[in-house]
């Protein structure tokens, strides 16, 4: 989806700028944490780049307070949440020169986590969306592996 944006200035003075929003790809819940991915954003002028995005994470369709990653990766880990909690997500980035973008849709809602430990063998799990995903352990603490469930992924 591409918006008009503009930084602190005027759009007379600075220009609209047309840009890709990013979008969420996935939620995972782990141990009072939540790991989210999305799609890069970007911008249609070739000399725009981005620095960083801003995640606002949703409880009950308020927002929390933001948290703030100054870099491009599009996968970031959101900590501090508290265990049982359902929230979605919104990602915005912004750019070099100090303007962003709008806000990406809500991500899937997800639950976030207490401490998950697993002794030995294979573990089944239900998640919400009657998804099923089977975990192997070696003995270590494990959290909730990546959407396709394919496998664990070590905490």
């Amino acid at each position: 989806m591409a918006v008009a944006v503009c930084g602190l200035l005027s759009l007379a003075s600075c220009g609209a700028r047309e840009v890709v929003l990013a979008q969420p790809t996935a939620v995972v819940a782990g141990s009072n944490q939540v790991t989210v991915s999305w799609s890069a954003a970007s911008a249609q002028d070739a000399g725009a780049v981005v620095t960083g995005y801003k995640v606002t994470p949703y409880l009950a369709g308020v927002a929390k307070a933001q948290k703030i990653f100054a870099s491009a990766t599009t996968t970031q880990t959101i900590t501090g949440l508290t265990a049982g909690e359902v929230h979605t997500f919104r990602i915005r980035a912004t750019f070099d020169d100090g303007t962003g973008t709008g806000f990406s849709r809500h991500s899937d809602t997800v639950r976030v986590l207490g401490a998950l430990a697993l002794e030995g063998g294979s573990h089944t799990v239900d998640l919400l969306g009657g998804r099923r995903c089977v975990f192997f352990d070696g003995g270590e603490r494990l959290g909730l592996g990546p959407s396709s469930c394919g496998h664990a992924e070590s905490r």
